[in-house]
């Protein structure tokens, strides 16, 4: 959810404060690695894909991450994404993959289904109890071995030793 308020907020508000991009070159690194974490999987899948959902496999949680990474305030993300486009340090591809990413006729949905608390990028749902499905884990039996061990000349007396004792 925080990962398309931030691309919202860079692509879709518009609104370019005056005092600019504090940290210009630290955001454009972070355009960089967020189209390499995400673009490494979508340039597989350019190929045209009927399914709505295999179309959006390249939203991993690892792209998800970047995205929450960005180096400046969210008020200062739309000032920096528009600096950036207008200086050219973004490409058409940084561009064009965080797009996709917020759209939600795109991928917009997978990633804020992905995002969410509990969800598949919730690197903490195993320790959330809200998260917990109820089910119970498997218990375990574990049979003592008589304090025996097994060594690998000693496998027939072992036996014979056990069968010994049954009786």
């Amino acid at each position: 959810m925080i990962a398309m308020r931030i691309l919202w907020l860079a692509l879709g508000s518009g609104a370019v404060a005056s005092s600019g991009c504090p940290e210009q070159e630290r955001f454009q690194r972070w355009m960089l690695q967020f189209e390499v974490k995400c673009r490494s999987q979508a340039s597989i899948q350019k190929v045209s894909v009927q399914d709505a959902d295999a179309k959006c496999d390249w939203v991993t949680c690892d792209c998800l991450e970047v995205s929450l990474q960005v180096p400046v305030e969210l008020s200062q993300v739309p000032t920096c994404f528009e600096e950036g486009v207008i200086a050219g340090q973004f490409s058409e591809d940084q561009r064009q993959i965080a797009s996709e990413l917020i759209r939600g006729s795109a991928c917009g949905e997978r990633t804020r289904v992905m995002g969410m608390p509990c969800g598949q990028c919730d690197r903490y749902r195993l320790e959330r109890p809200q998260c917990s499905n109820t089910t119970m884990p498997p218990f375990r039996t574990f049979i003592p071995s008589l304090g025996i061990r097994a060594l690998p000349g000693v496998v027939i007396p072992l036996a014979t030793a056990i069968v010994g004792l049954a009786f």
